[in-house]
This record gives C-alpha cells, structure tokens and sequence, in this order.
C-alpha cells in the first residue's frame, strides 16, 4: 500500500461534482455516480494537488481518526473505483 501515498490525481475531463437535496453525485456525459459524506469529502481534495498520504492525514483530522494510514484502504477503493469508471485521472506536477 506504501506505493499509492505519493500519487496524485485529478478530476477526469467532464466530470461535474454536485449535490442537490443533500446527496452528492459525480456526473460525466455517460455516468452518474452518487457518493456518500466521506467520499465527497475526499473528492474535494483530490484535484488540489495533495497525495494520498495528505488526503489521508487530512481526512483522519477532519473525522478525528488517530491514525491516518487506517484510511488508505478507504481511499485506494474510492480512487481506484473513479478510475475504472474515467472519472479520475493520475497526474504529476
């Protein structure tokens, strides 16, 4: 797992975050995918350019989780679902 705290990723082009009546969804001209509270927390950052590892500990402050490697598993299936589905792409600076 030590191998996806470095990488980086970025919205696909087309993808469209949104949230209407309070559910939250990824939208693309083929796909819409509702996620849920922590999955949208996670969306927010993952364009801004921070790795894995920041997302992690961001996330861990936020949701006051001690140890922030307890969401990598969370987070490589969230990513590696957006990237089977085109929403997400990798990306270095």
């Amino acid at each position: 797992m030590t191998g996806i705290m470095n990488e980086k990723y970025k919205a696909a082009p087309g993808v469209v975050y949104t949230a209407v009546c309070g559910h939250a969804y990824l939208v693309t001209p083929e796909d819409i995918l509702e996620i849920n509270e922590t999955s949208a927390f996670f969306w927010q950052y993952l364009g801004t350019g921070i790795t894995v590892k920041e997302l992690a500990e961001k996330a861990a402050a936020s949701y006051a989780i001690g140890d922030a490697s307890a969401l990598l598993a969370d987070i490589r299936y969230f990513v590696d679902a957006l990237l089977s589905r085109h929403m997400l792409v990798r990306y270095t600076a």
